[in-house]
């Protein structure tokens, strides 16, 4: 019996064999009900796990709200080593496009000035379970990987991370991004060292690129 049962499980092949297991699986968890839950319940369990699924990855208001940044733009940056030093600048450019289905936005940066070329990518997206904005950025000033979260205040967005700086250590980061109409809008960074007070970091100013328009490279 044991050889002709052989035969039978090798002539369903591969396929029938992990079909038949499944099967068997279901059906004796079936019959022995562990758990205690009903087929009735168990089938609504998984229609409610489906909905909160759908919910979690559906693009929705907050992803929209990123969106309006796609597009090309002219960057003016302003920079500050510290509260008591003159200001650095630079201007370039940056593109946004939207990914993943609309659900993130990513960002290519390019400026140089002051002898400093800076190159960046970036990632935003809203989390639609933390209701929280999600950040990611790296640039060719740096090993590390900054991430951090935002929130909606009026109509900004208010996002905070922790940067690790070479010489000074960490770094608390507030940085707020504020729009001026749907053609410019702004990137405030502020930071505090130690026990020291907040102070501006750095002032990034976006303005959309219009069609003919030249780059500011």
């Amino acid at each position: 019996m044991a050889n002709t049962l052989q035969r039978k499980m090798l002539n369903l092949g591969l396929p029938g064999i992990i079909l038949m297991a499944s099967l068997l699986i279901t059906t004796a968890g079936g019959l022995a009900n562990p758990s205690g839950v009903s087929a009735p319940q168990a089938a609504q369990a998984n229609t409610d796990y489906t909905h909160a699924l759908e919910a979690y990855a559906t693009p929705g208001a907050f992803q929209a709200e990123l969106e309006k940044r796609v597009g090309r733009w002219n960057v003016e940056c302003t920079e500050w080593a510290s509260a008591d030093l003159k200001p650095s600048t630079s201007t370039g450019t940056a593109e946004f496009k939207m990914t993943m289905g609309g659900r993130f936005v990513e960002q290519q940066y390019q400026t140089e000035g002051d002898g400093r070329k800076v190159v960046g990518w970036g990632l935003a997206g809203h989390n639609n379970i933390t209701k929280q904005f999600q950040f990611t950025w790296v640039d060719n000033w740096g090993t590390g990987m900054l991430q951090g979260t935002g929130q909606a205040d009026g109509g900004a967005i208010v996002w905070s991370a922790t940067f690790t700086d070479p010489l000074k250590g960490a770094i608390q980061l507030r940085m707020e991004e504020t729009a001026k109409g749907d053609d410019e809008f702004s990137v405030t960074m502020y930071g505090i060292i130690g026990d020291q007070s907040e102070y501006k970091m750095r002032e990034i100013i976006y303005r959309r690129q219009h069609e003919g328009a030249v780059d500011s490279e």
